[in-house]
């Protein structure tokens, strides 16, 4: 039936049909316009200014089985702005993260102040036809008259103009996916309260009221308050990265099956993917965290499919603070890059700022759990050689190729790649770099918690490159880990008895890391295997050789062995002065062998050598290295030894104001500067003078590195002949 059919057969019942002029919603999508239109309603329709009985509404039920917890001040926000004054209608906007629990505020607003509305309406926004549909569905309430006289077109565009014409009333658009979905209903002129949630940024980011996370406290009284229980609450509420959602999804499948929030916690760690994916009995399955989310990204996907797949790389890092800086695509403009972000920013996916990006640690989960269901094998080949003969056309050379497949999706490879790039081995101990560094190692470190045994092996050049910049800030006991499970994935790759030549660095590295840990008998079994690796390689491997000769020399040293070590390091400064000249290998090499003369009692032969080495590093390297660092510091030590005191205190001197120009205030090696000059103070007898310094260089030490560290027994053992030295009694 048309439109002129029904008016006709309405006026022949005995109605009189009134004719409205409307303005209505034409069009959705980004080009929205407003169109005129004539509708024709019955003279029994309720008029637009009619009154109505208070108390009609849709509003859900909200379940009090749910904890409503730490939102006080944002539902005090939206009420102090809904009673503020407004020029036409009181819009306000709750944006934020999908399952942040923006409809719960909404829907505790819209309880908590029934009896201030006379009309309380709740529409799920998502698309015009919903927003049309919840528009004709209020008009149908107002005046079930329509519900068989008036299309629903038609009831939409009436029950705007009822709302344009009626004050008091609530409106809550939730879910608003595109802001032109409802910007001609915002534009009536309406004396209302309209209150929006989405997850997009429909007009200014800083505009509206931006739901955050739940706070450690309250997410975890969630969790307690859902299952009665508190153990592993506040872990698991981390874990779940204080997600509403997440916490009320976990506690009620461990209320279901008469689980354990630690029980659930142990899943969540070991395979997330079906936890995400699943509700508690009788829950909406378009409500669990992976379904909302994957809504979200196939929104952004149809926009922009670089977006996602930058998502994906990222949940390899760490969730917070990923520099800015280093993300780039060779295929894309810059500009394009920034339109991305922004998207990504729009849908609360990430949180953007000038400098860097942050994303919730359980999309980041996630989206792994997507990754992971579509690994590549990647081939793994001991060396550029093995590369070569898997290529060739003979049998007998590809049978001799040793090498491993690893699965690991394409995502997890571009965000090891990014990290290699930006963190070269060769900047792991340089000052200058370290800014660099303290911003990139936690998403490094993120990268080697999500990958397996075997998938160590794609990333070797940067697992070097972390350990060797973690020791340089003396953090051995954490660079460890990585270190042995570099070696333990290659010795899967090669044979343990097998091992090329190339790794003798990571021996060495892992040598040095168990001597800096005071473990001698394992860094002694390691430097070992790295010099028979190297043997017979002077030529080809010339720096490896004298690293691992330098490994096993200060091992030895540390044993008291110190003939052995003056053996290796005079061997080293030969090979290091032979290859490279006067570089800083060979000033390393001479700083070592002074240590090996120094222990054998030959202290003007280790003066000259510290001399000599210092001379090196500062014609080679900059002011500012840490090598000149430990080279002033092993010369004030050596001129000690022969009682040149005043030398010795400039040299002390001299290294502790380099120290805390290079380093951090909290840098464990600062101590070792500390420690030098306190004992020449104490040399020169004096005592008081060297105390508060000694001390200090205690304090420093056992915060940072711990008391049974190496350098921490060496700081205390100063100290000790100091105080003994003040209180001979004692």
């Amino acid at each position: 039936m048309t439109s002129n059919d029904r008016r006709q057969s309405i006026e022949a019942s005995g109605d009189r049909a009134i004719a409205a002029q409307h303005i209505g919603i034409a069009s959705s999508g980004d080009h929205a316009h407003i169109e005129q239109h004539v509708h024709h309603w019955p003279d029994s329709a309720l008029h637009p200014d009619a009154e109505i009985a208070p108390g009609v509404d849709n509003i859900p039920w909200a379940d009090p089985r749910h904890p409503f917890v730490g939102r006080e001040e944002a539902l005090a926000q939206l009420t102090a702005e809904a009673r503020a004054d407004h020029d036409g209608p009181t819009v306000q906007t709750i944006r934020g993260l999908a399952g942040v629990g923006k409809s719960t505020l909404a829907l505790h607003h819209a309880h908590r102040h029934r009896d201030q509305y006379m009309l309380r309406w709740w529409i799920t926004a998502d698309s015009p036809a919903s927003v049309a549909s919840g528009l004709a569905d209020l008009a149908f309430r107002l005046n079930p008259a329509f519900s068989t006289t008036v299309r629903s077109e038609d009831a939409a565009h009436w029950a705007i103009n009822w709302l344009s014409a009626q004050p008091d009333w609530l409106l809550v658009l939730d879910n608003v996916e595109d802001p032109a979905h409802i910007r001609p209903l915002l534009r009536q002129s309406m004396t209302g309260h309209v209150l929006v949630t989405t997850r997009r940024d429909l007009d200014r980011p800083d505009s509206g009221l931006c739901l955050d996370l739940l706070d450690d406290a309250h997410s975890a009284e969630v969790l307690t308050a859902l299952t009665g229980h508190s153990e592993a609450a506040a872990e698991l509420a981390h874990e779940l990265g204080h997600l509403p959602l997440a916490l009320q999804q976990a506690g009620a499948y461990v209320v279901q099956t008469r689980g354990t929030l630690s029980g659930y916690l142990e899943r969540l760690r070991t395979d997330p993917g079906p936890l995400h994916a699943t509700v508690p009995e009788g829950g909406d399955p378009e409500r669990a965290v992976a379904r909302i989310w994957h809504h979200t990204l196939q929104a952004v996907e149809e926009r922009d499919p670089w977006a996602v797949q930058f998502l994906r790389i990222i949940a390899y890092f760490a969730p917070d603070d990923i520099p800015r800086d280093i993300i780039r695509d060779e295929e894309l403009d810059p500009v394009d890059v920034d339109r991305a972000l922004s998207l990504l920013s729009s849908y609360s996916l990430i949180t953007l700022t000038p400098d860097t990006v942050s994303i919730h640690r359980l999309l980041q989960s996630v989206l792994r759990a997507g990754s992971s269901q579509e690994a590549d094998a990647v081939r793994v080949f001991a060396t550029p050689e093995d590369k070569a003969r898997a290529d060739s056309k003979l049998p007998w050379r590809r049978r001799q190729v040793r090498r491993a497949t690893v699965r690991a999706g394409a995502e997890m490879r571009a965000a090891g790649h990014v990290l290699t790039h930006f963190l070269p081995v060769e900047d792991a101990g340089d000052p200058m770099r370290w800014p660099r560094w303290r911003a990139l190692l936690p998403h490094a470190e993120a990268l080697f918690a999500q990958a397996r045994e075997d998938q160590w092996l794609l990333f070797p050049e940067l697992l070097t490159a972390t350990c060797t910049h973690l020791m340089s800030q003396g953090l051995d006991a954490r660079a460890r880990p990585y270190a042995e499970m570099l070696l333990k994935a290659s010795e899967r790759l090669y044979g343990p008895d097998h091992l090329p030549p190339h790794l003798a660095p990571v021996l060495n590295l892992l040598a040095m890391i168990h001597r800096n840990l005071g473990d001698y008998p394992r860094a002694n079994e390691l430097a070992q295997r790295a010099l028979a690796l190297c043997d017979g390689q002077d030529e080809r491997m010339w720096a490896e050789t004298s690293g691992a000769l330098t490994a096993l020399a200060t091992t030895y040293r540390n044993l008291g062995r110190f003939e052995d070590a003056l053996r290796l390091d005079w061997r080293s400064v030969q090979i290091s002065l032979a290859r490279s000249g006067y570089t800083p290998f060979t000033s390393v090499s001479l700083s070592n062998l002074g240590l090996s003369l120094r222990g054998l009692g030959r202290y003007e032969e280790a003066l000259k050598v510290a001399e000599q080495a210092l001379e090196i590093s500062r014609e080679t390297l900059p002011a500012d290295h840490v090598t000149n660092l430990t080279n002033l510091n092993n010369l004030t030590i050596a001129l000690l030894d022969l009682e040149r005191h005043e030398e010795a205190e400039r040299a002390g001197l001299h290294a502790l104001e380099a120290a805390e120009r290079i380093l951090d205030q909290d840098h464990p090696h600062l101590s070792v500067a500390l420690s030098n000059l306190a004992v020449v103070h104490t040399r020169s007898g004096r005592h008081e003078e060297a105390l508060p310094i000694a001390e200090r260089a205690v304090l420093l030490s056992v915060r940072t590195l711990g008391p049974d560290h190496p350098i921490t027994l060496t700081n205390v053992h100063n100290l000790a002949g100091i105080r003994s030295e003040l209180t001979p009694g004692l």
